[in-house]
């Protein structure tokens, strides 16, 4: 007998499949940490201040992304999660990614 996709309807026609998934191969986390921002002296109604610190913090996470996506393109294991898992499986260590002197060089 068919499933009915629907609750409220009765079709012999559809075919109900039910969502398959595959498992995937985790992938490697980058994180960066950035600059902290002082935010007591920020009187929340002063529009001026408010505005230069969201910008401030905008531009130190994009800051953050660039530099992480500029680094990972040093890093051989970034894509090959096999190639990657192969690499730890045999030796026993995790595989190398790039120099932390990557980061923040701009």
């Amino acid at each position: 007998k068919t499933i009915s996709a629907r609750f409220d309807a009765s079709n012999e026609d559809e075919l109900f499949v039910p969502p398959m998934f595959t498992p995937k191969i985790p992938a490697r986390n980058y994180f960066v940490f950035g600059t902290p921002f002082e935010t007591q002296s920020i009187h929340h109604k002063n529009n001026d201040d408010i505005q230069t610190l969201y910008q401030d913090v905008q531009d130190e996470l994009n800051r953050g992304f660039k530099d992480i996506l500029r680094s990972r393109e040093k890093d051989k294991y970034a894509t090959d999660n096999i190639q990657r898992l192969t690499y730890e499986r045999v030796t026993g260590k995790q595989a190398p990614t790039f120099s932390i002197q990557d980061i923040n060089e701009s």
